[in-house]
C-alpha cells in the first residue's frame, strides 16, 4: 500500500518504480493499492491540520483505505 503525496518521490507514486516492479508479479500486484493525493504534501497524515478541509478529507480517505487493506491482508 502506497498512499503518496504530490511532494513524495515519483518512485512510490502510481506508475513509479515500485508500481512497475509490483506489476511484474500479478499475484502480488492484485493486492496492491497505489493512491496519489495530489493536494497533499509529505507528512499530511501524521502531521496534517485536520481543521483544513482538504487535509481532513484525504486523511479520512487514507485511514479508511488503510483499515480495509489491513482487515483484508493482515
Amino acid at each position: 500500500m502506497m498512499l503518496s503525496a504530490k511532494s513524495d518521490p515519483t518512485d512510490i507514486k502510481p506508475n513509479g518504480h515500485a508500481f512497475k516492479i509490483m506489476k511484474e508479479r500479478p499475484e502480488v500486484f492484485e493486492k496492491c493499492d497505489f493512491t496519489l493525493y495530489d493536494d497533499m504534501i509529505h507528512g499530511w497524515v501524521n502531521r496534517g491540520d485536520l481543521n483544513d478541509e482538504k487535509i481532513k478529507r484525504d486523511y479520512e480517505d487514507s485511514m479508511n483505505k488503510s483499515w480495509v487493506f489491513f482487515d483484508k491482508y493482515v
